[in-house]
């Protein structure tokens, strides 16, 4: 199996380089109030928050190279970010992003650049 660190560190460079920090945020599954299950969730229930770096990219064109091909993905979404993998297995976890500035972004969709068992990268169209 191929050994991917030095592309996840070159991946992690670049972005920090150029990017910004952002908070990944993962909303719990369980009801806020645990007798009324079927009240849902609250809003800011945020189970868990991951610190990132991310370069945020306008959604222009029909594609983002070979990384996002689903010309419907890309409609659904008002900016991409690309962001720096921190934990794995992050695409059906996160559910919003808080940028540096306070602004809250809803994880519309993500996927991974993750070749064998590595993530090098995440990209997730967001939407506010």
């Amino acid at each position: 199996m191929a050994n991917h660190t030095e592309f996840v560190l070159l991946a992690k460079e670049m972005i920090r380089e150029e990017g910004r920090t952002i908070r990944l945020q993962l909303i719990g599954s369980s009801a806020i109030d645990h007798s009324k299950p079927w009240k849902g969730q609250a809003y800011d229930n945020v189970e868990k928050e991951l610190v990132a770096g991310a370069v945020f990219v306008p959604v222009v064109g029909r594609d983002l190279g070979t990384i996002v091909k689903d010309q419907d993905l890309l409609k659904k979404a008002k900016q991409i970010a690309i962001v720096e993998p921190v934990e794995e297995d992050l695409e059906e976890k996160v559910s919003r992003i808080k940028d540096i500035d306070g602004t809250m972004w809803r994880v519309v969709w993500c996927q991974c650049l993750k070749p064998a068992t590595q993530t090098i990268l995440y990209v997730m169209g967001l939407d506010k």
